[in-house]
């Protein structure tokens, strides 16, 4: 298990995007913000292990929790591993677990609630067997 705090809530990486124009195509890149935050979380998870090599591998199926104190404003980060992916069979979808949480709260926004911003827990698995 690795855990960190982060001092501040990291901004996300799909509000508030830089978006160019590059010739025919549009490019669209994360915030500073999520930039800075990205980096300031890697810098958190390296200072946790420190010269240790990367503690998990490819073929680990992982769980990451997050804690957020209101009060404090700090984030509580936790990964460990809960098992192997198989190497056989089924893996699971191509779809990541935190993009498909994230897609339901903004689809259900204004449907069931007025604002994700509601939503204080969230839950989400993928079951494997």
């Amino acid at each position: 298990m690795v855990e960190f705090v982060l001092q501040a809530p990291p901004a996300s990486s799909k509000n508030r995007r830089r978006i160019f124009a590059r010739g025919n195509r549009v490019v669209s890149l994360p915030s500073k913000d999520a930039e800075a935050s990205a980096k300031a979380i890697r810098a958190a998870a390296k200072a946790a292990i420190g010269d240790e090599p990367m503690p998990f591998g490819a073929e680990d199926a992982l769980r990451i929790d997050l804690e957020h104190d209101v009060a404090t404003d700090r984030v509580l980060v936790r990964v460990l591993r809960i098992g192997s992916i198989p190497t056989r069979g089924k893996k699971g979808t191509k779809r990541d677990v935190h993009g498909m949480i994230e897609t339901v709260a903004d689809a259900l926004q204004g449907v069931l609630f007025p604002d994700d911003r509601q939503v204080d827990v969230a839950h989400q698995e993928r079951r494997r067997g």
